[in-house]
């Protein structure tokens, strides 16, 4: 690894054509990337993934709500202990003075978690961009919090498994950061795009759409390993719930507390096969004077301040506020109202948790494809995977009213909308996440995916907190999906206003603008 002595700064690593257009990005380890590496960091999140999806998004949620209802009571009339077996059960749970409805309980802690994760992407997100194995040694946390869910042993202790949720799920968040951070470095370094850019008659138009190309072919691959990941964990889970049964005395979602355990022990294993194998690609060192912290306050202040130089960028990212938000609620939204209003088994939820993964991975290949034999543009796959979201929370909702036989009325119904969401679940992603990438300043990844994530995760305490506001209202708990097709339709208006082409130049222009900033620093301080 360069010592901060030999780093250059940032505009010497920029390739421009005289004017103001980017054409390339040269990184200080600008050396192909290897099978290797790519491997390795497919393997980094497809290790994450089992926490953040199995444990996150699925069974961790579960486990806080069944333990709730369990030590609560019924909603009509607190002394009488809930039936949480019940078909539509309506219970509380009492938390210090007040009594709050148990699903109600759970979406408080993911707002909580939303929260804090806001300051945690401020606070460290823009160090990313220096590079170095920071987010192998920031990853294991929440691995080692998952672990930690055996030790629930009581009902009365869901306020611990709580505690455990929120932490897990902050820490997760987290590790995304400095994950995201790598894939515009691979895409830049892969011998693809160098073989491309080094081709001096080439336009900066087919550079871009090169770039485009390889950027989305990572990006869909890792979401391959991600949910094959995922799949092998939920089996492993299927093995662990059919064959342990819970001593007793335990809660009766002991198992399900185990199952965290060993996704906690995959992404462990994940963590220290890539801090072997991972490489340090650096980025440009602290500035003068600046710690950790203050840098990144710096940096995702400044990226935050400049909008208007930054226009699409912006504008994508007020789309993805609005979507991730109710792409991130509607899954704990589907997973909690399943066993509510259908009394879904714990074995059933892992039964939809497992059908989604299996379908992601044909959905992100087949999307991918058609993509590219169509020759699509990323903005109008992510347009239509958008509308088909929308579309699908709009008709569950119509379950509201009493005369229509269809709407999460129906065990069929999940099953059916859970294999629409996998088949969507890879792509929209990987489409999000690349378009995000064709439109960031070079340099300065580590805080633009801090604000990707902020407005991902830091603003998934919209949706929950409006869905728990639902449920405690007594109203009927399908108007959540309403209030997701809703979100997702200005998502999509959002989206619409992006121009990619011209938000790609505005982003290496402003790169090229903050390198000289960056260099005149440099040279006050020597």
């Amino acid at each position: 690894m360069s010592s901060p002595d030999n780093m250059a700064s940032t505009n010497e690593l920029l390739v421009a054509d005289g004017g103001d257009t980017l054409l390339a990005h040269q990184d200080i380890d600008g050396s192909p990337v290897t099978t290797t590496e790519l491997r390795t960091w497919y393997l980094f999140g497809a290790a994450l993934d089992a926490v953040s999806y199995c444990c996150v998004s699925v069974f961790a949620p579960v486990v806080v709500q069944s333990l709730a209802a369990n030590y609560g009571a019924t909603s009509a009339d607190h002394t009488v202990p809930c039936n949480a077996t019940a078909i539509d059960y309506k219970c509380d749970v009492r938390v210090g003075s007040m009594w709050i409805d148990t699903s109600s309980f759970v979406f408080a802690c993911i707002v909580i978690a939303a929260v804090m994760q806001i300051v945690l992407f401020v606070a460290v997100g823009a160090v990313a961009d220096t590079g170095g194995d920071l987010a192998l040694r920031f990853n294991p946390v929440s691995g080692l919090v998952a672990m930690l869910f055996p030790t629930v042993t009581r009902t009365d202790q869901f306020w611990l498994a709580a505690v455990y949720f929120i932490i897990m799920n902050i820490f997760a968040s987290g590790a995304w950061v400095f994950l995201y951070a790598f894939l515009p470095i691979l895409a830049r370094n892969h011998v693809d795009y160098l073989t491309a850019a080094q081709n001096t008659s080439i336009s900066g138009e087919s550079l871009h759409f090169k770039l485009d190309q390889v950027t989305n072919r990572i990006s869909t691959h890792s979401y391959i390993w991600m949910y094959s990941a995922t799949i092998l964990t939920l089996i492993v889970m299927v093995v662990i719930f059919t064959f342990y049964t819970p001593a007793g005395g335990l809660p009766a979602s002991y198992s399900v507390h185990v199952g965290i355990l060993f996704a906690g022990v995959i992404l462990m294993v994940g963590v220290g096969y890539a801090l072997r194998f991972m490489r340090e690609r650096p980025g440009p060192p602290f500035p003068p004077g600046s710690s950790a912290v203050t840098y990144s306050l710096k940096k995702v202040g400044a990226a935050l301040s400049n909008g208007r130089q930054l226009k699409h960028l912006f504008l994508f990212l007020m789309g993805w506020f609005m979507v991730s938000d109710a792409f991130n609620t509607l899954v704990s939204v589907a997973v909690l109202l399943s066993t509510q209003l259908l009394g879904f088994t714990t074995k059933e939820v892992l039964i939809i948790s497992l059908e989604a993964p299996l379908l992601a991975i044909p959905g992100a290949y087949l999307w991918n494809q058609f993509q590219v034999r169509a020759r699509c543009t990323t903005k109008f796959i992510l347009l239509c995977q958008t509308c088909v979201y929308g579309t699908m929370c709009f008709l569950i909702s119509i379950g509201i009213s009493q005369q229509v036989g269809f709407g999460w009325k129906h065990t069929a119904e999940v099953y059916v909308y859970a294999g629409m969401h996998g088949f969507m679940l890879g792509a929209i992603q990987s489409t999000c996440r690349s378009l995000f990438v064709s439109l960031l300043p070079p340099g300065h990844e580590g805080s633009f995916y801090s604000l990707y994530l902020l407005t991902d995760k830091g603003s998934s305490w919209i949706g929950p907190l409006i869905v728990a506001a639902i449920n405690g209202s007594g109203a009927d708990k399908r108007y959540s999906f309403l209030f997701l097709a809703v979100q997702f339709s200005v998502g999509l208006v959002f989206f619409s206003l992006v121009d990619p082409s011209v938000g790609h130049v505005e982003g290496r222009k402003f790169a090229r603008e903050q390198a000289r900033k960056v260099n005149e620093s440099f040279a006050v301080s020597v």
